[in-house]
């Protein structure tokens, strides 16, 4: 009886070390993934802003409506 008690807690220490294994492996990959798809995003909002007009009629339409929204 005690002896099977013994495998089985030996066993579940094992599964518990490869969880943690495999999650220490795994946490690295998924935070460079999601990193990389944050800095992209933001590159893109980036050259979105740079590509608003500024100047004329358009800049001063542009200018306007962020005022707008900011008010709201």
């Amino acid at each position: 009886m005690m002896f099977s008690y013994m495998v089985h807690r030996r066993q579940s220490n094992v599964f518990i070390f490869q969880l943690f294994v495999e999650y220490t492996l795994l946490l690295p990959i998924l935070a460079i993934v999601i990193l990389r798809r944050e800095k992209q995003a933001r590159r893109s909002d980036i050259q979105t802003m740079i590509q608003v007009k500024a100047c004329g009629d358009e800049g001063w339409a542009n200018y306007s409506s962020q005022l707008q929204k900011q008010w709201k």
